[in-house]
């Protein structure tokens, strides 16, 4: 059975995840991290820091190296686009999503996207969560028209 005290190194991973600003591939090979301790837990089996320490380490040097290749070979295989292009073309489609559906709307649609789930989205706007499901719904629609 799994202990509190056994939890030290989630915890640690956790905190270094949350202060962080950015996706990295430090960030990449933390939630990697997490997400073994969770599923080590489930089976029951406790996670030691130098093994998360070492699926932090593996995961962030996979993640420099698939960035790698993306930058290398991420033209050829999306086309003959720029990056610059796409980036423009994000922006310009994100503006007319944001027009279509309003601006609150646009943004707790954002958020759910990025995984902050409608409770706690309520909790911040002062809102139910059944009103932000709502508004999502909303938005969703406006999207699809």
């Amino acid at each position: 059975m799994v202990t509190p005290d056994q939890w030290a190194s989630y915890a640690r991973h956790q905190d270094f995840l949350s202060r962080s600003n950015s996706v990295s591939e430090r960030s990449w090979g933390l939630e990697a991290s997490l997400d073994q301790h969770l599923q080590a837990a489930s089976e029951g089996v406790v996670l030691s820091q130098s093994d998360a320490d070492r699926i932090v380490s593996s995961a962030s040097r996979r993640e420099r190296h698939r960035a790698r290749l993306l930058i290398m070979y991420g033209s050829s295989l999306a086309g003959e686009s720029s990056r610059t292009d796409s980036a423009a073309e994000a922006r310009v489609t994100l503006r007319s999503l944001a027009r279509s559906t309003g601006r609150l709307d646009f943004l707790i649609l954002v958020a759910v996207g990025s995984g902050i789930s409608p409770s706690t989205i309520a909790e911040r706007l002062i809102m139910t969560p059944a009103a932000v499901r709502q508004r999502v719904a909303r938005a969703r629609r406006a999207i699809q028209e």
